[in-house]
């Protein structure tokens, strides 16, 4: 019976110290002093990491942290306004100002919180994120959705099922990051890398990503329909099974792609690259192709695999688009209406 009296005693002796630090640390949150926010946050870290039963609370009050100290300015609008060269003013205003120490530390912590059931992901939107380190942090089901990440580093980071529908991505670091499934509607990611990047099934409609790096990523089952990659290297992509629908790779490396089973009706490939690319069964219903390359004289340059004579035939083409020998006999190609605007030496977007 004392032992029991001594064990429970000692549990509620231990729930409250916890309470009080969980107290204390979230008080020094609100501090004018930036010492004592860093202490506030290394302490919850420390609460979290020692109750299990705290986790969603302090995962929470981080969040809340840094949405606070780094809200989204607004414009009156639902997207951040460019100026007329284009660029995005809190993009701007990032590169000249050092991202502050306080909310990196909130987001490194939750980066590297206790790997527990979670009942949603950690809630960042509508945040101004530009030139954060989220490299090789852990945050699966992330909501970043209206928030700026322009130049922040997400490489190796596990971001799978990450929602960042109308985020900024411009010149973003997601290297070899995991992002199956995620949500990247109407995203500007333009110069972002996404070299070796798991995307699998990723959501790209309508989004931005031009003058972007991304050699040998996972793009299986991705949807970009109607989104933009002009300018850009994808080369050694797998999409196979991806849905390109309207979707305009013009300028693009794509030597190497595994296009297999792909649907590219009425996508826009004119003037890239398809050396030793696999187009097996993929679509090529309407598919503007003048300029693009699938043969070369060169013994080193390989052939695109598996272009068909029906695939041909169902595209636009004229003299600029470079074939294989085979098919033979190939009658001209399908015809522009006479308003249609021609594809220009250099896209404009």
């Amino acid at each position: 019976m004392g032992l029991l009296f001594t064990a429970r005693t000692f549990r509620l002796s231990r729930r409250g110290q916890l309470t009080d630090r969980y107290s204390n640390a979230t008080a020094q949150l609100a501090s004018e002093k930036q010492t004592e926010r860093l202490a506030g946050i290394y302490a919850l870290e420390h609460v979290m990491a020692e109750s299990a039963r705290d986790h969603g609370a302090v995962v929470d009050i981080l969040a809340a942290f840094i949405r606070e100290r780094r809200p989204l300015v607004d414009t009156g609008g639902d997207r951040i306004p460019e100026d007329s060269d284009g660029s995005d003013k809190a993009y701007k205003s990032a590169k000249a100002e050092r991202f502050p120490a306080d909310v990196q530390a909130a987001l490194t912590v939750l980066g590297r919180r206790p790997r527990r059931p979670e009942q949603h992901g950690v809630d960042l939107r509508n945040s101004d994120l530009a030139g954060a380190d989220l490299s090789r942090s852990y945050f699966p089901n992330l909501a970043v959705e209206f928030t700026v990440l322009s130049g922040a580093d997400l490489s190796g980071a596990e971001l799978t099922g990450l929602v960042a529908n109308n985020a900024v991505l411009r010149d973003a670091n997601l290297r070899n990051a995991r992002l199956a499934n995620a949500q990247l509607r109407e995203v500007v990611g333009h110069g972002a890398a996404l070299d070796g990047a798991r995307l699998g099934a990723a959501d790209f409609r309508n989004s931005g990503f031009i003058e972007i790096s991304a050699e040998g990523a996972d793009l299986r089952g991705a949807v970009m329909d109607y989104a933009v990659f002009d300018d850009s290297n994808m080369g050694k992509c797998d999409m196979r099974e991806a849905s390109l629908i309207s979707t305009k790779l013009r300028h693009v490396n794509l030597s190497h792609a595994r296009l297999t089973n792909a649907n590219l009706s009425a996508a826009q490939i004119q003037q890239s690259n398809l050396l030793g690319a696999d187009v097996r069964n993929a679509d090529f219903d309407r598919v503007g192709m003048e300029g693009a390359v699938f043969y070369s004289i060169l013994p080193e340059e390989e052939v695109a695999k598996n272009l068909t004579r029906t695939q041909v035939l169902q595209s636009f083409r004229d003299q600029t688009t470079i074939l294989p020998p085979e098919p033979k006999n190939l009658p001209p190609g399908l015809r522009r209406a006479k308003s249609a605007k021609r594809f220009p030496g250099r896209p404009n977007s």
